[in-house]
């Protein structure tokens, strides 16, 4: 029997609709993963480090499903303790999948929807047992009967029906979003699919196992929770899980940077050289008043210079940088201190060019960054041909969401520039203050010229 079948004291009631409270408990558990997976991030720089950041971000996350979940059934926990200790734990088998949710999301990882397809499917199991626990077991229609057996169905069945079709507009939405990246949507739907399917083709969950077998779930649930957490946070393990990582995917990478900031204070990558044409006499002098013209009168940089990395407030790498050669999209970048990473590709001539040789220059960018929208760029014109270097701005642009290579960005050349000409030319790559301490995937290809 159930708690409130048959007459019960009032004041042994518990609240008619506790599933509500749990439910709140369980977003403010999801919320304080999105808030705190950054600082968890940032403290896991080698494995040991990142067993500790997971480990301590999954048990806080599941003290605040706890502490909401103990609360929701408080009623229930004097009249029937072990039913409210059951639940409880159903409840925290769903908040243990809210932080490697979090964490494979922001990295962009398909296996986000493996882990909030778990989370849904043990938030149906815990509703349902919530459910019957305090409103009992749905009653199953009875089979139809007459003349009309084949037209009818019990109410049960439309439904599941009804389900199926919600289901599958839920599916096919979740992978558009995946496509596009927008991970955080794609696995929110993805992970409500997957409840609804489970809710409807559950049968009676088991209320009346033992609180030592619901214990012994838990604990499994939460070891492959932990593990999952430490493998995102793991930059070596980013492929694993078909994401880019937090940090390197390159473990080659990953060990140099460990001494990185001890050892030197800025790195500088030589492009790798690039086979295509020497660049071709510049176009002729445009007028006042410029004109973009067709795409065939172009002349085009293949970038051949250098990136550079170094920490704010440098002004440009020191002489014993360490250089290799590389690009930003095979090795990636981290400040070890939380000091501000300052990123910059900077492109000599062979010899310089008139400013008035070009109306404007297009930037065409390569990469598969998974933040767009935190990068901006500024490019830089640059005479080093006097004693001192004078530079103009042609100002800066924001990426925007998705980016699809190759992507083009148009800098015009004003009028009246204080340089006459440059023989430099320089990018900054602008980080939002929510990533300044990571590197950008994004490489230059080349410089484009338009009169």
């Amino acid at each position: 029997m159930t708690l409130f079948q048959g007459a019960v004291d009032e004041q042994l009631s518990a609240p008619p609709q506790p599933q509500r409270t749990a439910l709140a408990a369980l977003a403010a558990a999801g919320a304080f993963a999105v808030v705190a997976h950054a600082a968890f991030q940032r403290q896991a720089d080698g494995p040991a480090a990142a067993v500790l950041a997971g480990s301590i971000y999954l048990a806080m996350v599941l003290a605040v499903a706890g502490v909401g979940g103990w609360w929701a059934l408080r009623d229930l926990g004097r009249i029937d303790p072990g039913a409210s200790r059951t639940l409880l734990y159903r409840l925290l088998a769903v908040a243990v999948w809210a932080p490697p949710f979090v964490l494979l999301c922001v990295q962009g990882s398909w296996a986000a929807l493996v882990a909030a397809a778990a989370g849904g499917v043990a938030g149906a199991e815990a509703f349902r047992a919530m459910q019957e626990q305090f409103e009992g077991p749905d009653e199953e229609d009875e089979p139809p009967k007459g003349l009309l057996l084949p037209l009818e169905a019990s109410q049960n069945t439309i439904d599941r029906a009804r389900a199926a079709r919600v289901a599958a507009v839920g599916i096919y939405l979740s992978v558009l979003f995946a496509c596009d990246g927008r991970m955080a949507w794609a696995g929110t739907l993805f992970g409500g699919t997957c409840a609804l399917v489970a809710w409807y083709g559950l049968g009676s969950p088991s209320r009346t196992a033992s609180g030592e077998r619901s214990s012994h779930r838990l604990a499994k649930r939460i070891a492959l929770g932990l593990l999952v957490t430490i493998l995102a946070l793991l930059p070596q393990a980013g492929g694993l899980l078909g994401g880019a990582g937090p940090d390197d995917a390159d473990p080659r990478t990953r060990a140099a940077l460990a001494n990185l900031r001890a050892e030197y204070s800025s790195v500088i990558l030589t492009a790798e050289p690039q086979a295509e044409p020497s660049l071709p006499s510049p176009p002729r002098p445009r007028p006042d008043s410029f004109r973009v013209a067709p795409a065939d009168s172009v002349a085009s940089i293949p970038f051949t210079g250098e990136y550079w990395f170094f920490f704010r407030p440098m002004r440009r790498p020191d002489p014993d940088a360490l250089r290799k050669p590389g690009s930003p999209l095979t090795l990636r970048y981290r400040s070890v201190d939380q000091s501000g990473l300052v990123m910059e590709a900077n492109q000599p001539l062979d010899a310089p060019l008139a400013l008035s040789c070009c109306g404007a220059i297009d930037l065409v960018l390569l990469g598969w960054e998974t933040e767009p929208s935190t990068i901006g760029l500024e490019l830089v014109l640059i005479d080093s041909t006097h004693t001192r270097n004078r530079a103009v701005s042609l100002g800066a642009q924001a990426l925007t969401d998705p980016f699809r290579p190759p992507v083009r960005l148009r800098f015009p050349v004003p009028a009246g520039a204080s340089i006459q000409q440059f023989d430099q030319i320089r990018v900054r790559f602008l980080l939002d203050d929510s990533r300044e301490e990571r590197s950008a995937s994004l490489s230059i290809s080349r410089f484009e010229l338009v009169r």
